[in-house]
């Protein structure tokens, strides 16, 4: 009775440790964020560059253009190395921005599909994370909520940056 009562016990150890070393969570759509209105779409890449990068803010000159800027900030980020780097660009095309987030043997790469309304954000591939058949570690997912976090900041700041509308008089108005 107590070998019995033992060896249950051992199987459902040993079950929870298998079944808490490999979690996973279903890959859902993601929501698409929603860009503000009056930025465009290299505006737009500018805020995704930097969310992925995170640079220090005395590293953005924002007298320059958005393209100048994301220029700017790919070549310092690459010089540096006194801060942690987590997510980096793997590659730029128009109207996406690929990227990656390396910890140890586990890897996350991601598409930030853009325009000037909305940024898809798609996981492409991983490495140590679980992912098959539609499900992915909660780590993954994790790393891709704090991406996107960082993309709505960045795109709230340099919505704020933007000249206010121009108010238009028209002839003949009464004023």
């Amino acid at each position: 009775m107590a070998k019995q009562r033992r060896a249950r016990i051992v199987i459902a150890v040993l079950v929870l440790a298998i079944g808490t070393g490999c979690r996973a969570v279903p890959i859902r759509d993601r929501a698409a964020i929603r860009v503000p209105s009056g930025l465009d779409s290299e505006t737009v890449e500018l805020a995704i560059v930097l969310a992925v990068v995170n640079p220090p803010p005395q590293a953005i000159a924002f007298e320059h253009t958005a393209a100048q800027i994301t220029d700017e900030i790919l070549t310092a980020i690459f010089g540096r190395s006194s801060r942690r780097i987590d997510w980096f660009i793997e590659s730029r095309e128009p109207g996406a921005v690929y990227a990656g987030r390396q910890r140890g043997p586990y890897y996350l790469s991601v598409s930030l599909r853009y325009n000037d309304k909305s940024v898809h954000v798609d996981i492409l591939r991983s490495e140590a994370l679980n992912q098959r058949g539609g499900w992915i570690h909660p780590t993954a997912i994790r790393w891709i909520e704090t991406l996107e976090r960082r993309l709505r900041i960045a795109l709230s700041n340099l919505a704020a940056r933007l000249p206010p509308p121009a108010v238009s008089s028209r002839p003949g108005a009464a004023g």
